[in-house]
C-alpha cells in the first residue's frame, strides 16, 4: 500500500507550511498531496506558492485558486493591479493554472478540495461540486474509499464514515494540519496568525 502525507488548506501561511513540511520528512517514502487553497487570508500567499513550486507533489486546486483565475482581467493593467492587491505574481498564477488538478484518486483514497454532492454519482460531479461542497456526513453511498478533503474549517481533524476533513483553520487563527496515510497520524503546526489579507 502506498503512503501519503496530505496537507490541508494553507491560506498564505508560510511558517506553518514549513513546520509541517519539516515534520513530513519523517516519512520520506510517502507522496505529498496538497488539497488546495494556498492563497488568501494569511500573510504570504506568494511565498507559499514559491515554496510549493519547488516540491515534487500533487497539487489540488481549491476554490480560492479558481476564484483568482476566474477574476483575472484580459486587460494587462487591470490584471497587474489585481494581482498586486491579492499578493500573487503572474508567475505564480501560471503555476496554479498549469500544476493544479481537481481530484486525485488511488486504490484506497480519493483526495479532493471540498467534497462531493451526495445526490450525484462520482462521475457526474462538477468542478463546482469538487471545490465548493460543504458536507459533514459519510460518502459511503458513493465510494468505499477514504475521501480526504479540506475547505470547511473544523477545530480538529473530523471524520465521519469514510470522509476525513483536515482543514483546521490555517489563516484563520488555527494550525495547518496534514494527515499521514495509511498510518493516520496527524502533523500539526503552530497556530497561524489570525489576519485578513487579500480577498474575499
Amino acid at each position: 500500500m502506498n503512503g501519503y502525507v496530505v496537507f490541508g488548506d494553507i491560506h498564505g501561511c508560510l511558517i506553518p507550511l514549513r513546520e509541517v513540511l519539516a515534520a513530513a520528512k519523517d516519512f520520506p517514502d510517502h507522496e505529498l498531496i496538497f488539497l488546495g487553497d494556498y492563497i488568501d487570508r494569511g500573510p504570504d500567499s506568494e511565498g507559499v506558492i514559491r515554496l510549493l513550486s519547488t516540491i515534487p507533489a500533487t497539487f489540488l486546486r481549491g476554490n480560492h485558486e479558481q476564484m483568482l483565475l476566474d477574476r483575472l482581467s484580459p486587460d494587462p493593467v487591470a490584471r497587474a493591479r489585481f494581482l498586486h492587491q491579492v499578493g500573487v505574481s503572474a508567475e505564480s498564477v501560471e503555476w496554479i493554472r498549469a500544476e493544479t488538478v481537481f481530484l486525485k484518486e488511488t486504490d484506497d483514497y480519493i483526495f479532493v478540495h471540498a467534497g462531493f454532492d451526495v445526490h450525484k454519482t462520482l462521475r457526474d460531479q462538477t468542478v463546482d461540486d469538487l471545490i465548493w461542497t460543504r458536507y459533514d456526513g459519510s460518502y459511503q453511498r458513493l465510494t468505499h474509499k477514504l475521501v480526504v478533503h479540506g475547505h470547511s474549517i473544523v477545530d480538529a481533524p473530523d471524520g465521519v464514515g469514510n470522509r476525513l476533513n483536515i482543514n483546521t483553520g490555517c489563516g484563520a487563527g488555527g494550525p495547518l494540519t496534514a494527515v499521514v496515510l495509511p498510518e493516520k497520524e496527524f502533523l500539526v503546526s503552530s497556530v497561524s496568525r489570525n489576519i485578513y489579507h487579500g480577498w474575499p
